[in-house]
């Protein structure tokens, strides 16, 4: 009976904590009550939860003797009050008022009576399963909504506890876009979101529709799709309404968010051709004091290297007709290049007159010219805009690298590395070298058989970044035995890139060529018997 009445009380203040609150916080939200209207709302709870614990002492309290739980089980077995009367002699054996002998006959006679009888029968059993019930499921409940509600229960149990804090009530639901108009060519996967502020929904939608053009009104049967959503965390933690949508064909369309009452800004998809970069070629000029000649280079993986105060012209052609282009430069600055014409591939065109057809060639606005200064390193980025009036605003930038000077590089052609050769040979000797940014001096050294280095200077053309030496050394030209050697390599300066910086001299790797003898002799082994190795 005690364990019935406490499950009582406690399913009774679940529910009315949870009521309660529920109110609360939904006129709360409604009302915005002002410090006296949280007093009393607080005062309010306070007194139900003290009226539902008397109410619980109440319960405990009748139940909590044998003679009231007699007087329970009388009210469902009929004793003729044999049983409390029995049951007060045991509570009260030593000052009961009445005789003694006849009670101790009652007490036998009520023992006879209630042989056999199940006393806690007596109790409801469903009822305490019922009230286990409500609590179980009604602490999951709370719990489950809680989760999904926290901040907006957790606002308002603030404001309900602390009447005179200055704790704002949340406003309604909000969304505010993350995405914004969007331009993705046919086939791509496009990613919608808003962020979710003020009261979080726990579903929402995401509405889809297709208009003629880019500026026409929204109509009813234009919708495309209506795809429900969940609010999710994004990485920070905040709540939002997320979707990846594939659009397979071109066209215009927008789209927002709706959520309950909650509608966010209207955005713009169009999916169309965008304007691309198709290919980048550099005009490089070094200072005239670097005494570097200017070189033309085609622009690979969108980074350039230029040696510091370089200028340089870049020449980009767009895979489509342009309307305009927007170019940043490294120091921040916007320009608007003019577009030019390229030339593209003959078509042939039918002439009226005799009906033949002739190769006639077509242009192609979707080309301009940038220049700038290479002042310090940085990005150069695009923003193209094709003439249907498509604008492509995240083109991959392309990077300015202030480039230092490397030293020269050398290849051996031929021979390939260290060489036997007879003394009445020719060996043509062949070296590759390229520099970064030009070589100013180029020599071949050769020392026959330990004598003094002899060195041949060739002619190097100003500015040159990449040369091939020859020489052929004819070996007869000299007194050379069976064991002697011939060792050379090459040696080069390239260019002073820089006022303060000296010329880098460096050689190659030295390579040998090794006197072998003239004639030499074979003997034939003897045929191996069977079974030897």
């Amino acid at each position: 009976l005690v364990i019935q009445a406490v499950l009582k009380v406690a399913a009774i203040c679940l529910i009315f904590v949870m009521l309660y609150i529920g109110v609360y916080a939904w006129i709360d939200h409604r009302a915005h009550f002002a410090g006296f209207g949280r007093i009393v709302s607080l005062a309010g709870l306070v007194a139900g939860l003290i009226f539902l614990l008397l109410y619980l002492l109440k319960q405990l309290a009748s139940h909590i003797s044998c003679s009231r739980a007699a007087n329970y089980i009388e009210s469902k077995i009929n004793f003729d009050q044999q049983l409390v009367t029995a049951v007060e002699y045991h509570e009260n054996s030593e000052d009961y008022p009445y005789s003694k002998g006849l009670a101790e006959q009652l007490v036998l006679q009520v023992h006879k009576s209630a042989r056999g009888t199940e006393f806690k029968s007596t109790v409801s059993k469903w009822l305490t399963i019922l009230f286990a019930v409500i609590i179980v499921f009604g602490l999951g409940t709370a719990m489950l909504y809680m989760h999904n509600n926290y901040v907006y229960f957790a606002n308002y149990f603030t404001r309900l506890t602390h009447p005179l804090a200055d704790v704002k009530p949340l406003p309604p639901t909000i969304l505010e876009s993350i995405t914004a108009d969007i331009t993705v060519e046919a086939d791509s996967l496009v990613t919608m979101a808003v962020r979710v502020e003020g009261r979080i929904p726990e579903i929402g939608q995401l509405v889809i529709t297709s208009t003629a053009s880019d500026e026409a009104e929204l109509s009813e049967d234009g919708i495309v799709q209506i795809l429900p959503l969940t609010t999710s965390l994004d990485e920070e933690g905040n709540p939002v309404l997320k979707a990846d949508i594939p659009f397979a064909d071109k066209g215009y369309f927008r789209y927002w968010f709706e959520a309950g009452q909650a509608k966010s800004p209207e955005h713009k998809v169009v999916v169309q051709s965008i304007p691309k970069i198709k290919d980048i070629t550099a005009k490089v000029s070094p200072s005239r004091k670097l005494n570097v000649k200017p070189y033309v280079e085609k622009v690979k993986g969108r980074i350039i290297e230029v040696i510091l105060g370089s200028k340089v012209v870049l020449t980009v052609v767009a895979t489509e007709e342009l309307s305009q282009a927007v170019v940043t430069g490294p120091d921040g600055k916007k320009n608007s290049p003019a577009i030019l014409q390229t030339n593209a591939k003959p078509s042939p065109v039918q002439d009226p007159d005799d009906g033949s057809k002739n190769a006639q060639s077509q242009t192609k606005n979707n080309k301009f010219n940038f220049s700038f200064v290479a002042k310090k390193e940085g990005f150069v980025e695009f923003a193209l805009s094709n003439t249907n009036g498509i604008t492509n605003e995240k083109i991959p930038p392309l990077q300015v690298l202030i480039k230092p000077d490397e030293p020269a590089k050398f290849k051996l052609v031929s021979p390939a590395s260290d060489y036997m050769a007879t003394s009445v040979a020719s060996v043509p000797i062949e070296f590759e070298i390229t520099d970064d940014f030009g070589l100013k001096t180029i020599n071949f050294n050769l020392e026959v058989a330990g004598k003094e280095v002899e060195t041949f200077a060739f002619d190097v053309e100003k500015g040159v970044r990449n040369q091939k030496i020859e020489h052929v050394l004819e070996l007869e030209d000299f007194d050379l035995s069976v064991g002697d050697s011939v060792l050379f390599y090459a040696d080069a300066t390239d260019i002073k890139t820089t006022g303060s910086a000296e010329r880098k001299h460096v050689c190659s790797n030295i390579y040998f060529i090794e006197i072998k003898p003239y004639t030499q002799r074979w003997h034939q082994m003897k045929p191996a018997l069977p079974g030897q190795f």
